[in-house]
């Protein structure tokens, strides 16, 4: 994990970089926080879930929906963190 969390750094980090044209354009019409979260993603540790913690998580949510598909981002919410989640079972 820690070789992917590196790999997620260094792309954020080259996107910051190389694309700045792409990123303003980005904030503009699309999401003005964008280069904050890839700065964000850079600089900070991710919490590291796997798929049974982040489903322990959502299990304890009050008035869970039952069809809800775990997602990093339903994850995210709820913790108000950034995190990764891995060992995704995919059955």
């Amino acid at each position: 994990m820690n070789c992917a969390t590196a790999f997620l750094k260094y792309l954020s980090k080259w996107v910051l970089d190389n694309c700045s044209e792409e990123m303003k354009f980005v904030e503009k019409r699309i999401d003005n926080t964008c280069s904050n979260r890839l700065q964000q993603i850079i600089t900070a540790s991710p919490e590291m879930l796997t798929y049974h913690e982040a489903v322990e998580i959502l299990r304890k949510v009050p008035n869970p929906n039952e069809h809800l598909i775990l997602t990093s981002a339903i994850v995210i919410f709820l913790l108000k963190e950034k995190i990764i989640i891995f060992h995704f079972n995919a059955n």
